[in-house]
């Protein structure tokens, strides 16, 4: 980990690589099992890399996390720790499973949206080919 941080300006980096790193079981771990049937906590993240711009109580970070299996990209999310307001928007793939989850407003209870179109496509996919086969076409 690697910190540069002006005391005067109120500005700096933040630059972390992380080896081998897992999940907690969360809000997020919990929703992810859910809709993409996946464990996030027994992913190991062989690769996970955080860049982080601090200008004064503002931090803006990017986030890159790669397991076997998934992987985790935040872009230019935002945390306003004098405010205590975030927004932030999760792309998540596992397998060949893509949607994203964001979060905005109050860091410690955000509101969480969620784009799932691609994982109910092929959901919908699925269930057309089983429907299909069972009705002879």
């Amino acid at each position: 980990m690697k910190l540069n941080y002006n005391l005067f300006t109120k500005k700096g980096d933040l630059l972390a690589d992380f080896l081998n790193g897992h999940f907690l079981e969360n809000d997020f771990t919990r929703l992810v099992k859910q809709f993409a049937n996946t464990d996030l906590t027994k992913e190991v993240y062989e690769t996970s890399k955080l860049n982080t711009k601090i200008d004064d109580k503002v931090l803006t970070s990017n986030l890159f996390m790669q397991s076997q299996r998934s992987k985790i990209e935040v872009n230019n999310s935002k945390i306003d720790l004098e405010k205590n307001i975030i927004s932030a928007k999760i792309d998540t793939e596992i397998k060949d499973n893509k949607f994203s989850v964001s979060l905005e407003n109050d860091l410690h209870n955000p509101a969480l949206s969620f784009d799932l179109k691609d994982v109910l496509q092929k959901n919908i996919d699925k269930l057309g080919e089983k429907l299909n086969k069972f009705l002879g076409k």
